[in-house]
């Protein structure tokens, strides 16, 4: 069910998340790098990440149209940050296109700006690097790397 309703979620948001192909998708699930968020033991959002030790990567996140502001992009970044935590990772970077309502939500949620990029996509779009430091990580600054 999970991987099925990642996909739907994704193909309704494709224009703000992009698309993840289903092989890949699967592989993140067999690796748990992939988080569900449920309303009332219904999905109603989830985020994907990536292994990129010290660091872990939001590749995409995506709560539906009815179930936003009710804080379950919070409890996905909350998930998440215990994921670092247990991986002993120092921080959580992502990207996400300049002209989405989510750069607010990042910020809000502690993110910090650390740059923009222009990879000459299709949409002319640039996007925003934002990344979470994560305090009295084990390994702390010591390999911290630019997002």
């Amino acid at each position: 069910m999970g991987l099925t309703y990642v996909s739907s979620l994704m193909a309704k948001n494709y224009e703000a998340v992009g698309f993840i192909p289903e092989p890949r998708l699967e592989h993140y699930f067999q690796r748990g790098q992939v988080l569900l968020q449920t309303e009332n033991d219904d999905p109603c959002g989830y985020l994907v990440f990536g292994n990129g030790w010290p660091r872990l990567r939001v590749y995409q996140c995506c709560v539906q149209i009815d179930a936003r502001r009710l804080d379950h992009a919070t409890e996905l970044i909350r998930r998440l940050v215990n994921e670092a935590y247990r991986r002993h990772c120092t921080s959580i970077s992502l990207w996400c296109a300049d002209d989405l309502a989510a750069n607010a939500f990042w910020k809000a949620a502690g993110f910090e700006f650390v740059g923009q990029r222009d990879n000459h996509n299709r949409r002319g779009r640039k996007h925003n690097g934002w990344l979470l430091r994560l305090p009295n990580s084990i390994q702390g600054d010591l390999f911290e790397v630019a997002a």
